[in-house]
């Protein structure tokens, strides 16, 4: 299971956001629901690995020392993602959003 893939089924199912939480499966927000997926449930290290796939080591380094970072990052060819990681009793959490990557014309 990698990132990518996860935040292209995030757009696939149209979610606002993609929630990953250990000891939990991948979880997307469609329509104001948190909707399961019915992938395997998270362990903290995996989440840990996912979140890192797109941190540099500036990002990494204040999320160790601090409870919580946002920050915000582009994957060529499908969408920009605001993010959010924090800690929680059971590990590291995170919450992207897809950003729309066009204007909408009114």
């Amino acid at each position: 299971m990698d990132l990518t893939r996860l935040l292209r089924l995030s757009i696939k199912e149209q979610a606002s956001d993609l929630h990953l939480s250990a000891g939990l499966p991948p979880i997307l927000r469609v329509d104001g629901d948190m909707i399961r997926t019915d992938l395997p449930v998270l362990l903290p290290n995996q989440v840990e690995s996912l979140v890192h796939e797109v941190l540099n080591d500036t990002q990494i380094k204040a999320l160790k020392d601090g409870i919580e970072i946002d920050f915000s990052f582009e994957i060529p060819e499908m969408a920009r993602f605001r993010a959010n990681v924090f800690n929680q009793n059971r590990g590291k959490s995170a919450v992207f959003r897809s950003i729309p990557s066009k204007i909408a014309t009114l």
